[in-house]
């Protein structure tokens, strides 16, 4: 019978259960008996514990001291498939950790060059691709993301769509602030509240947010607020809100 495959954040819906996750192993430790696996799947990181005896109860003496000597033989990085018992670990920075009843290799690493010691900046930008597999570049990637993820669902329930511009440019020709440009509709409160919000959180790196209402006038901002904005149509002055 196969065991459910799930990712480390899920371990927590499948204590006192069997399950099998697919890991890189981050880096391992042990002695004797035993033997700890530091995995990392994406999700989260985790701790294996493989004990000998269970091994040769389960497999018998050949097959399972065989099945012990490849964890203990694991290079940092190599990708597994490990099964075991989900338990509850208050030690443990996620709260659980898995009592390993098995483990299939699936491509060994070989020769990793970020070790669990120290290393300086510049080895680890000349490694940066390897280096964002850390715990550090790991939390700072999810922080970075929810950050993101919040601006653009904020712009996209204000009535902005997002675009980025397809010219790329070493300098910046003005100020970023005159050089975001909105399009207009002929409501001129709906179009200065959003060009207010826009001018009052755009982002760096040419990403403009435009309002949906594409049916009308350009609007280009402001270098101070309030926006100074004459609808074409009236030439009288639109409120910010």
């Amino acid at each position: 019978m196969m065991t459910k495959r799930i990712t480390i954040i899920e371990v927590k819906d499948y204590v006192g259960q069997e399950v099998t996750i697919g890991a890189w192993v981050a880096n391992k430790s042990g002695k004797g008996k035993i033997a700890f696996l530091q995995l990392r799947d994406g999700t989260a990181f985790f701790q294996g514990v493989a004990f000998k005896p269970n091994f040769i109860e389960k497999f018998g003496e050949e097959v399972g001291l065989e099945k012990f000597d490849t964890i203990k033989r694991l290079s940092q990085e190599t990708s597994v498939f490990v099964t075991g018992i989900v338990k509850e670990d208050e030690r443990s920075k996620l709260g659980y950790e898995l009592d390993i009843t098995d483990i299939e290799v699936i491509g060994e690493s070989q020769d990793y060059p970020i070790t669990p010691k120290e290393h300086g900046t510049d080895f680890l930008m000349d490694n940066r691709h390897l280096w964002l597999r850390s715990r550090k570049q790991v939390a700072v990637m999810q922080i970075r993301n929810a950050i993101i993820y919040a601006t653009y669902e904020f712009f996209d329930k204000n009535g902005f769509m997002k675009f980025d511009s397809p010219i790329l440019s070493g300098n910046a020709a003005e100020d970023s602030k005159a050089a975001a440009v909105l399009h207009s509709c002929r409501d001129r409160r709906c179009c200065a509240e959003h060009a207010f919000y826009a001018a009052a959180h755009q982002a760096d790196g040419g990403v403009v947010f435009i309002c949906k209402c594409l049916d009308g006038y350009p609007l280009r901002l402001a270098d101070s607020l309030p926006i100074d904005y004459r609808h074409p149509s009236t030439e009288k002055m639109a409120a910010p809100f």
